[in-house]
């Protein structure tokens, strides 16, 4: 097959319903007052091409305990107003519990050994993966194609020797309507802005 997509694909993994016969443990969205879908958060890998799309391998994450427990740390203190500055760091890495960007390249060189013949034409990813360390490490894997991810809009961009949130720079450009079609199907016009700038990645 002459070209090929990898495209990454997460599942959110949602808090507890806090019900005492319902424990801390990781459920799935959507859930109401009798309808709880529970699940494990897993990291996806799907091949896709003009003609098919394909999972092609997935892997399961589980966080490390000490990061769990400063995350809910964290969430309660910033509840509490307190600065950023006056909470603790994250803990260290801890090797016996991979990252989703660690597991993601992981999948990554899983697929480029057992299929070496694929010519990889790009790769994407949410938001998640937008680190330098995944970014950087996918490209390379891959002879340096491109790798697309989503950012948020308080990602710091520079151009030249400014710098600024990406909100704040595409604030002042409507943007140009286009019309696009969603996986196939309907039809909708969208408003597009496009910039060639440099991504501060988090080094992480």
């Amino acid at each position: 097959m002459e070209y090929a997509g990898v495209k990454m694909f997460l599942c959110r993994q949602m808090a507890h319903t806090g019900h005492k016969r319902l424990p801390e443990r990781p459920i799935i969205g959507p859930f109401g007052k009798n309808f709880v879908v529970w699940g494990q958060s897993l990291v996806f890998l799907v091949l896709v091409t003009p003609k098919i799309s394909l999972p092609v391998g997935f892997v399961f994450y589980q966080p490390a305990p000490e990061l769990s427990a400063w995350y809910k740390q964290d969430k309660a203190l910033k509840k509490q107003g307190v600065p950023k500055k006056q909470r603790p760091s994250p803990p260290p890495a801890n090797p016996l519990y991979p990252t989703k960007q660690a597991l993601a390249l992981s999948l990554l060189a899983q697929f480029k050994r057992q299929h070496p013949d694929f010519k990889v034409n790009c790769i994407t990813a949410d938001a998640l993966y937008g680190t330098a360390s995944f970014v950087d490490g996918a490209s390379a894997m891959f002879g340096g194609v491109q790798v697309i991810s989503q950012i948020h809009s308080n990602q710091k961009v520079r151009l030249h020797k400014r710098e600024q949130n990406v909100h704040d720079y595409f604030a002042p450009q409507p943007g140009t309507p286009h019309t696009i079609r969603i996986r196939g199907g309907q039809e909708i016009v969208a408003l597009v802005g496009s910039a060639r700038l440099y991504l501060l990645y988090l080094a992480v």
